[in-house]
């Protein structure tokens, strides 16, 4: 965003990006994995399946926010 509005981009603004990003999936998945334990479901990780690439693709390349879908699916009841 910054580099788009014509300013310098640093480092720190870098790393904001980066703990940002860290921050919205780590907030994402654990709310998944506590909703997921309190309703006995068993989860399983699938990468390929939370658009990430595809969703940071479509950011960079025309800007804005694009909603990226969660890559936890339930498995079965414990």
């Amino acid at each position: 965003m910054l580099a788009r509005l014509g300013h310098h981009v640093d480092l720190i603004a870098a790393a904001q990006v980066a703990l940002a990003v860290a921050l919205v999936v780590g907030v994402r998945t654990t709310a998944m994995a506590l909703t997921a334990r309190a309703l006995g479901l068993r989860l399983r990780y699938r990468p390929w399946e939370t658009g990430m690439t595809l969703t940071g693709a479509i950011s960079l390349l025309f800007g804005g926010t694009f909603v990226a879908p969660v890559g936890l699916c339930p498995l079965a009841r414990t």
